[in-house]
């Protein structure tokens, strides 16, 4: 089934970049990295296949001006397209 995703996040000083896989297939990335706290939104599509699906986030690297490796996931909405 095919889901319009919509990703609330939040950055950071000391955040890295994310990258988003679901079911092994990378669907998304963000770079976490700002001077002062906030809230983004990253949108994507996806098929979900029925029954169990891992959605997956990896943060391995980071923004040279960053001081750390953090991730912020704030909230995420599925929306079934038509």
């Amino acid at each position: 089934m095919n889901f319009h995703v919509e990703q609330w996040y939040t950055c950071g000083l000391d955040y890295g970049i994310v990258e988003v896989y679901l079911n092994g297939k990378k669907v998304d990335e963000w770079d976490g990295y700002t001077p002062s706290v906030v809230r983004r939104k990253t949108d994507f599509e996806a098929t979900f296949k029925n029954g169990e699906n891992a959605l997956t986030f990896v943060i391995e690297r980071k923004n040279d001006a960053s001081t750390g490796f953090l991730g912020g996931l704030d909230c995420y909405r599925l929306t079934p397209e038509q």
